[in-house]
């Protein structure tokens, strides 16, 4: 795949991310990222850490009580942060291959 085709699905992949996952770390080098700002490995690596390490406590929740009333909530939040995860670390393997 050639990098501009790989940029644009980067792109619509944080775009797409951003609409569910509104932590606001994320949203900021979200937008860093699309403005060009910041497209670089390190910041989407810490931008992938902190949506990894959100939905892994979500799940966690989930998990460890799933009779909760919020787990249909707890199941949303989870697919938001993984979402945006999968978008940071596309971003990163992006910045790497650039």
């Amino acid at each position: 795949m050639d990098n501009q085709k790989l940029q644009e699905q980067v792109e619509a992949s944080i775009r797409s991310a951003s609409s569910v996952y509104t932590e606001a770390g994320w949203l900021a080098w979200a937008e860093g990222w699309l403005s060009g700002k910041d497209r670089t490995a390190a910041s989407a690596l810490i931008a992938f850490a902190d949506a990894y390490t959100d939905a892994n406590a979500l799940a966690f929740a989930a998990y460890t009580d799933p009779d909760d009333d919020d787990a249909t909530d707890i199941a949303v939040a989870y697919d938001s942060a993984d979402h945006a995860y999968a978008a940071a670390r596309a971003a990163e393997d992006a910045a790497e291959a650039a």
